[in-house]
């Protein structure tokens, strides 16, 4: 069981990181400054929450 915990979260963390890669990509390709903030706090409070950080 704790195979799937720990397979579960890596799944969340690529997640995560994809979610990284499109703030990058929205801000290279459209210079979305916008876009690419709310992206990364998206990926940050996605990561705090995974993580178990208050």
């Amino acid at each position: 069981m704790n195979f799937l915990v720990e397979y579960l979260k890596l799944i969340d963390l690529l997640a995560l990181a994809a979610l990284a890669a499109l703030a990058c990509a929205a801000l290279v390709r459209n210079r979305s400054v916008w876009l690419f903030v709310a992206v990364i706090l998206v990926a940050i409070w996605g990561a705090m929450r995974i993580m178990g950080w208050p």
